[in-house]
């Protein structure tokens, strides 16, 4: 089996994700079994899956221990026939959200229930409180129907452990935190592993389960691709060294304007990989230069194999193919992320515009942060621009 290890799926995604699923679908055709795993708890992560194309194709490491690898489609229950026709309880539909609050007949409130879709039928958590309105506990839903997960509160929201269940209700992972009300949070101070082949496992961080999941994941056989070390390095590092490990380059390891040779690397991507390369089997780089790059600044590499991300293929164009085209127009494809330099493409264009009055600067991404950034920067020139 090939895997392809990643640490999250969300609603939407980044070119490393969709370099993943460009991945599976060359593999699949090459009669290659490949599976994506991420490593995240992510109670609608089934749900993203089928949106991308690789429900049935990808699980996460809690799906593994929670049972529920496999996709499977559950009636969702009826809460607000329950709640009203069983409990006799008062239903307020919160206005511009697809939250109910449900209180007793005297009006004390005693959940707070939010949904997944319009009409109320999925709901996605349901948080609990006591007679004082303190909320003591959060019930979380996976997309297929189970109650996935319970969090116990202390006041002020704080954990005080966690509970995970699988598609029959039978607890299968327990996280236990330390308390302290003085700085207002919760440590982790163990993991429980339930029943797991007919034992109980005991671990001291999120980093020693995730060990212990590649080491009973994999087979010596398997061919394991990392495309986010720096969120796994260690987990990755301590697994058993006959598993076979390949380090994806998705991006440079040097801080921007430094010395390929005696630069810094970039802290948090590359740089626990490249301290610690005797757990690579192989690299995979982009680009030939990068490749140059490693080979001299390191002397005792492991195979690298420059496979770039993308090809072109001759199109038969013609002059009239180009005339309804504005020449002067450039589309920028990438995540609002500070460390894509997208304030540099604003600043290039504000200098470009005296000389091509008609250019125009399309930027399709996501990031609200960044992306507010980003407007708050256009002069009144570039308003029409961008």
């Amino acid at each position: 089996m090939n895997y392809f290890i990643d640490s999250d799926l969300g609603g939407v995604i980044t070119g490393i994700e969709q370099a993943e699923f460009n991945r599976l679908k060359l593999f699949e055709e090459a009669k290659m079994p490949a599976k994506i795993v991420y490593l995240t708890y992510k109670p609608r992560m089934q749900e993203y899956a089928k949106k991308f194309g690789v429900q049935g194709r990808s699980f996460s490491m809690y799906d593994y221990f929670q049972d529920a690898t496999q996709f499977k489609e559950v009636a969702h229950y009826d809460w607000q026939s329950y709640w009203q026709d069983t409990c006799h309880y008062q239903l307020q539909y919160v206005p511009s959200t697809r939250d109910i609050r449900v209180n007793k007949p005297d009006g004390t409130l005693l959940m707070y229930a939010n949904f997944v879709d319009d009409d109320y039928t999925q709901v996605n958590y349901i948080n609990y409180f006591d007679k004082d309105r303190q909320k003591i506990r959060r019930d979380t839903y996976d997309c297929r129907g189970f109650l996935s997960r319970t969090i116990f509160l202390e006041e002020k929201d704080i954990t005080n452990s966690e509970i995970y269940f699988d598609q029959k209700g039978n607890v299968r992972i327990i996280k236990e935190y330390t308390v302290s009300h003085k700085k207002g949070k919760s440590f982790l101070s163990q993991i429980v592993l339930r029943n797991y082949r007919n034992k109980d496992y005991y671990f001291a961080n999120e980093e020693a389960l995730r060990t212990f999941f590649f080491d009973h994941l994999f087979d010596d056989d398997d061919l394991v691709f990392v495309d986010r070390q720096s969120e796994m390095a260690k987990s990755i590092q301590y697994t058993r060294k006959s598993v076979k490990m390949v380090m994806v380059f998705h991006n440079g390891h040097i801080r921007a304007g430094e010395s390929v040779k005696l630069g810094r690397l970039k802290f948090g991507v590359y740089d626990y990989t490249l301290a610690h390369l005797d757990r690579a089997s192989a690299f995979v780089t982009s680009t030939a230069q990068q490749t140059a790059d490693l080979k001299d600044r390191y002397d005792s590499l492991p195979p690298v194999f420059t496979i770039p991300v993308s090809w072109t293929e001759p199109l038969p164009l013609t002059v009239k193919d180009f005339e309804a085209r504005n020449p002067h127009r450039i589309i920028s494809i990438a995540r609002y992320s500070r460390q894509k330099q997208l304030h540099h493409q604003v600043k290039a264009v504000e200098r470009l515009v005296p000389e091509f009055p008609d250019i125009e600067l399309h930027l399709l991404g996501y990031g609200a942060t960044v992306g507010a950034e980003l407007v708050r920067s256009w002069t009144n020139t570039l308003r029409t621009t961008i």
